[in-house]
């Protein structure tokens, strides 16, 4: 990976990211569809390249897009379709990553890792890379909750209202 634009701050940002992302990834959490967070680490990644001068767009920057699209959009499918979803006790859809999920990180990282010296400025991606390929992975497993458990995503919606009234209560107090 070309390194010479990544700063110890994008570093950091996205390794922080990384931890919290495999913890998560094997526990078990309710569905949910919210998206505001990936599109945060969009733009913040997208707005590196704003620091770029004399930015160079020849062909292998749009192959690098090209390859990077395609493994983030398959990657995120792929991994929803490797976790577990079933019904909680209280009919809640709730999902679980599994190993393979796990495995299917690490191949995305490898697969990114093996085109990119193909654009000088392929470091400035990750944080695009790991918000696009989440927002996939999350909708791809609310379209399979909502095919397998039709029925449940009401009962899901309200919890998931429920709890945010009741996180909202303890706070006051």
């Amino acid at each position: 990976m070309n390194i010479d634009h990544l700063t110890i701050s994008n570093i950091l940002i996205a390794l922080i990211i990384l931890v919290f992302i495999v913890k998560r990834q094997l526990a078990i959490h309710v569905i949910n569809f919210k998206i505001k967070l990936y599109i945060i680490l969009i733009v913040v990644g997208l707005s590196q390249f704003t620091k770029i001068h004399n930015l160079d767009i020849n062909s292998n920057f749009y192959l690098f897009v090209t390859l990077s699209l395609l493994t983030v959009v398959i990657s995120g499918i792929l991994r929803a379709f490797s976790s577990r979803i079933f019904l909680n006790t209280e009919g809640v859809i709730v999902r679980q990553g599994t190993y393979l999920t796990l495995l299917l990180w690490l191949l995305t990282i490898a697969a990114k890792y093996s085109f990119s010296s193909l654009w000088q400025y392929s470091s400035l991606s990750i944080l695009v890379t790991l918000g696009l390929s989440l927002m996939v992975q999350r909708g791809t497993t609310w379209l399979l909750a909502s095919t397998k458990f039709p029925e449940n995503i009401t009962i899901t919606k309200q919890f998931l209202i429920d709890a945010k009234r009741k996180n909202k209560s303890s706070v006051l107090r």
